[in-house]
């Protein structure tokens, strides 16, 4: 379930020319960087780091009788605003946390990570990178939507600027539920003001070998086969090379008659959308291998 994004704390200094009443003070989140929160008791938020303040206010909508709270992120730099991002809303509460960061060693400015939390079990935070560019101006980075609550900023090869790093949201529910889906890990950079994926990049390889032990937690010492399980570590071995090995591991655990057959769309060999008549079902090493080769996770 979700772990609620926010409860902020406040910091006012340089902010002189702006007024932000009710502010919320520090919370239980410990983020490493300077953050601010919004949450069911917080409507307000703000943070400064260096020459860049990041502000959190809720707006209200109205519509046939029910009210949305939508959270919003104000960037400014020496007091002056450059950048405004809408997130998205949980309905009657808005949650929204703002990091300031130094993820783009491109500009001289650090960034402003700003995530929001759209509801559901499993679903969504959606993040936006505010950045400067080179010319001075502030444009919005979209990472997208991904599963948790949070937290995903990391410094994954310790060269001093963190990265995003989250699961591969593509696995979850693919081939098992929900709870029972690993998945490989995703990293990604911001460079020259565009989100970059580096997660094949050498510097990473030891967080990508570090995940893939963790992955191998998930095992059942049984020897039951778990279609979710092997579906995220066969992809989280080919990203250090190992692929192959993990394959044959699963083809001898994997006992077609125990295991049920997979549904899958007859044009592209993958599940998703499609009418009944296009609907067939292939065997489970098939339908992963498919789903494995079309999302870049060869071997």
């Amino acid at each position: 379930m979700h772990r609620p994004l926010l409860r902020a704390f406040a910091l006012a200094v340089g902010l002189s020319a702006l007024a932000f009443p009710a502010l919320a003070q520090d919370g239980d989140r410990k983020s490493p960087y300077p953050h601010a929160e919004l949450d069911s008791q917080h409507k307000q938020a703000v943070v400064t780091s260096g020459r860049v303040t990041a502000t959190l206010n809720v707006d209200d909508r109205k519509s046939d009788g029910y009210v949305e709270e939508v959270p919003i992120l104000q960037v400014f730099v020496d007091s002056k605003p450059v950048l405004k991002i809408e997130g998205v809303s949980a309905g009657e509460t808005a949650y929204g946390d703002a990091e300031i960061v130094d993820m783009d060693d491109s500009n001289a400015l650090p960034e402003v990570v700003f995530s929001s939390y759209s509801g559901g079990a499993h679903c969504c935070t959606q993040v936006m990178v505010a950045t400067g560019t080179k010319n001075g101006a502030w444009i919005a980075v979209d990472l997208g939507e991904w599963d948790g609550g949070g937290d995903y900023l990391e410094d994954a090869d310790h060269d001093g600027r963190p990265e995003f790093v989250a699961a591969d949201q593509i696995f979850l529910y693919a081939f098992d539920c929900y709870a029972c889906s690993a998945a490989p890990l995703k990293i990604l950079q911001i460079r020259n003001g565009k989100a970059v994926d580096v997660t094949r990049e050498p510097q990473f390889q030891a967080k990508l070998r570090e995940w893939v032990k963790a992955l191998e937690g998930w095992r059942q010492p049984n020897g039951e086969f778990q279609p979710g399980f092997y579906a995220g570590w066969i992809a989280a071995k080919s990203m250090i090379g190992e692929g192959r090995e993990a394959w044959e591991t699963m083809m001898k655990a994997y006992k077609p008659s125990e295991v049920e057959k997979v549904e899958v769309c007859r044009d592209t060999g993958l599940y998703g959308e499609c009418s009944d008549e296009q609907r067939v079902q292939v065997p489970f090493p098939v339908a992963l291998k498919t789903f494995l080769d079309k999302n870049g996770y060869t071997f």
